[in-house]
């Protein structure tokens, strides 16, 4: 999701297909399969849109308690907002 992130920040676009590929040594390239194994390519793991909104409700939610504010007030504003990633809780509801 890191890298979905920077895709997201660097493209402004929710699209995987709009990102840019990220280029990293063998090494990094190597790391996710060694922590998920071949879940995904087995079709054990599926990444969702359900998966994503969820991850960007957590996140939106811990951003408004790092900053001393009511979580679920704040994930309110963020929907109410248009919000759509995480990135977006801090322009939308500053």
């Amino acid at each position: 999701m890191t890298l979905y992130d920077l895709g997201v920040a660097g493209t402004n676009s929710l699209n995987p297909a709009d990102h840019e590929p990220v280029e990293v040594d063998p090494k990094s390239a190597r790391e996710p399969r060694l922590i998920v194994n071949d879940a995904y390519k087995e079709d054990i793991g599926i990444w969702t849109e359900e998966l994503v909104a969820y991850r960007t409700m957590i996140m939106v939610k811990v951003l408004a308690l790092l900053a001393g504010l009511d979580p679920d007030r704040e994930y309110d504003r963020f929907v109410e907002a248009g919000g759509q990633h995480c990135f977006d809780y801090l322009k939308l509801c500053p």
